[in-house]
């Protein structure tokens, strides 16, 4: 085999390779055979390739992209991208961790789920879910929010469903209208908790955790609140105010401060803001990504804050 001709449609074909396409260009199932045993490509299901590089990229958002398409492109008119894929086709968040395996979906709604090594076929939706994001085919954006919850549960299906409000590509009445649909879907429970916690208020995958850490702990919070001064001038927008402990909370993402966005200035900025938040008698909290993965500790801080101002105020 010349695998110059393999690298070049490679190359060429956003590093994808099926069987038919390698009968097109001469090659034989022999030499497919011989290019996965030689570490030139990777095999994702059968008649689906993938460049063995772009296999292994250290993206896990791109490597999932590239694999979704040879599974696509392997059975064109028969499947389309549902769940966690079809997520990341409408470019709403998808954790890491759910990004090893390739979701799709017959067609047709018929058959019967079945799991493979690298990809899940998924029993067929009707026709009414089939849409095209960006060209691909897919399931649409509320089938693609409750696919997230089926495959990871509450958490990721609130963050799912949170981008697909605030990008408006659902609504909560169409997540309603497939929930009753697909109501007999394992996993339902999981899609219906993550849709009725969902607000189109959060900004961010972390803004969306964070709200539910502390709603689930009890906590009434009203997102994206206006702080304003003693005449009513504006202060500042936070990202979360709970009325019952006088508390500000604010979410901080991984490059808030980063130079790029103004170094010091910036800090000294955010700095000020805070001041004047806490000269209006508002207690504040902030959160960094890191933090969420210790829910106790977000909790101990608001009741140490709280009870901080609850001192003052005495």
């Amino acid at each position: 085999m010349d695998i110059g001709i393999l690298r070049g449609w490679l190359e060429e074909n956003s590093e994808v390779i099926t069987s038919s396409e390698a009968r097109a260009i001469g090659l034989t199932p022999a030499n497919l055979q011989s290019a996965v045993r030689g570490d030139v490509l990777d095999r994702v299901r059968r008649g689906a390739y993938v460049g063995a590089h772009a296999s292994a990229s250290a993206d896990p958002e791109a490597r999932h992209r590239v694999r979704l398409d040879a599974v696509l492109r392997s059975q064109p008119d028969r499947l389309i991208a549902t769940h966690t894929s079809a997520a990341l086709l409408w470019d709403l968040p998808v954790s890491y961790a759910y990004l090893d395996r390739v979701h799709v979906a017959r067609r047709q709604a018929r058959g019967t789920t079945r799991r493979y090594t690298n990809h899940t076929l998924h029993e067929g939706y009707s026709p009414a879910a089939s849409t095209n994001p960006n060209g691909i085919p897919a399931v649409c954006a509320a089938v693609a929010v409750l696919g997230t919850a089926f495959v990871g549960g509450v958490k990721p299906g609130i963050v799912a469903a949170d981008a697909a409000l605030r990008q408006q590509v659902t609504s909560r009445d169409e997540l309603e209208l497939w929930m009753a649909a697909l109501e007999r879907t394992p996993g339902m429970a999981a899609a219906r908790a993550a849709v009725s916690a969902s607000s189109p208020s959060a900004e961010s995958p972390g803004e969306s955790l964070l709200r539910l850490i502390m709603t689930t702990a009890g906590h009434s919070v009203i997102p994206q609140f206006t702080v304003r001064g003693p005449g009513g001038q504006f202060v500042a927008r936070v990202d979360f105010f709970l009325p019952d402990l006088n508390l500000v909370v604010e979410f901080d993402g991984a490059t808030k401060y980063a130079d790029a966005t103004g170094g010091p200035d910036s800090l000294f900025a955010e700095k000020r803001r805070e001041d004047d938040i806490r000269r209006l008698g508002y207690g504040v909290v902030r959160v960094i990504w890191p933090d969420l993965s210790n829910p106790q500790s977000i909790l101990r801080w608001i009741a140490s804050a709280a009870g901080d101002f609850r001192r003052q105020t005495a």
